[in-house]
């Protein structure tokens, strides 16, 4: 009888390894899928907490700095011994009501970004010169400036063309904010587009004999607004939005072409709130008073306590603190998270909807994130300027 072979697989056997093979395979790519997912989750994480602490960082600073070698407001400012062409407040916020991409809008509603507008000495890194003489609308710096500035610096410092006000300081610490009509660096010339006043026996500030000796610096208006990206490269449809801080010409209004500068990118919302103010008007004893969002002191199109209007109830030199708040999205839409609609201003922002088609809607949104950052505003606090006083 001859022996037989080596006994193969049964059929079930085969079937119990394939089922315990495909078993084993679907535990190991759901394992990957997930920590493929967690891993993206925690990238997009990250790069929005940057975006986020950048642009947070970048607009404290210039916020704290409001009003340094400027003025806090000039329609009450009592140390301004010429007023300038246009009103000139240390901070306005601008509420339009409206998000920059009407589309994006309507299918997010209740997100109506903030900007703001502040004036200060935000190009000549807080450096003062100082005149050897004021003949007319020409001042001349006293030598040695150079050491302080190169050619470039001082340009875009002192830079003419309606985009600086030169503060001028006289002997009695009276100011004086004249727009700049151009410079020479080489012979050390400011040329002004008005001649500043000259003391007189009618005429109790300003310039006195030749001038000599009065200190100088720039300031000029910024300001910190959420727009469409239309760099090369960005999303035809503009709905990749930015915060960017531009500079505004000396009526605090007019944008000045080619100075925009993108500080964080996909930026959905810009806020303040929690705002506090000094109600005292003495100037001696500060009386603290609280007011929880920007609707409460913003009256549209532009009045109110940090409005842009020219009315009498403006009050940016009273303000001492306030709270930002940034919110940015992901670049792309994740397919796993449904739109959830912001019920109202005050309730936080859970996700961001890039569909422009409010009637056909599809799934998937943008994850957001949200950062606060309290800031004080100790220019302000230091010059307490007062109405009337």
């Amino acid at each position: 009888m001859s022996a037989r072979g080596p006994r193969g697989f049964t059929l079930f056997e085969l079937l119990v390894a394939t089922a315990v093979a495909v078993t084993l395979i679907g535990i190991v790519y759901t394992v990957y899928v997930r920590a493929t997912r967690a891993y993206r989750s925690q990238t997009l994480s990250l790069d929005m907490q940057a975006q986020l602490r950048f642009g947070l960082d970048h607009m404290r600073v210039d916020l704290q700095n409001a009003g340094f070698n400027g003025t806090a407001n000039s329609a009450v400012d009592g140390n301004l011994c010429l007023k300038p062409p246009f009103k000139v407040r240390a901070v306005t916020v601008e509420h339009t009501g409206a998000f920059p991409v009407p589309a994006l809008g309507v299918t997010n509603p209740n997100i109506t970004p903030s900007a703001v507008v502040l004036f200060g000495d935000y190009s000549g890194s807080g450096q003062v010169f100082y005149t050897q003489s004021v003949v007319g609308t020409e001042v001349t710096l006293q030598a040695g400036f150079q050491a302080q500035l190169n050619q470039t610096e001082f340009e875009r410092a002192f830079m003419g063309g309606k985009r600086r006000y030169l503060r001028m300081l006289d002997k009695d610490q009276y100011e004086m904010l004249i727009p700049i009509a151009g410079v020479n660096y080489a012979q050390g010339k400011i040329t002004l587009e008005t001649a500043p006043p000259v003391r007189s026996g009618t005429q109790v500030c300003g310039v006195q004999g030749f001038g000599e000796g009065l200190e100088v610096n720039s300031a000029h208006f910024v300001r910190y607004v959420i727009v469409s990206d239309i760099r090369p490269g960005a999303p035809a449809d503009g709905t990749k939005t930015d915060l960017v801080r531009e500079e505004v010409e000396i009526d605090g209004v007019t944008p000045v072409a080619g100075t925009r500068l993108v500080i964080a990118e996909y930026v959905v919302d810009l806020e303040l709130f929690d705002y506090t103010f000094d109600e005292d008007l003495s100037g001696i004893k500060p009386t603290l008073s609280f007011v929880p969002t920007t609707s409460d002191t913003i009256v549209r199109p532009g009045g109110g306590w940090l409005g842009n209007d020219a009315d009498s109830t403006a009050r940016p030199q009273d303000l001492r603190a306030a709270t930002i708040k940034l919110t940015v999205r992901t670049a792309d839409e994740d397919q796993d998270l449904d739109p959830i609609v912001r019920g109202s201003l005050t309730v936080p922002i859970q996700s961001f909807d890039l569909d422009t088609d409010s009637t056909n809607r599809l799934r998937g949104a943008c994850r957001t994130q949200t950062m606060t950052s309290k800031v004080m505003f100790s220019t302000l606090a230091m010059r307490n300027v007062k109405k009337g006083i």
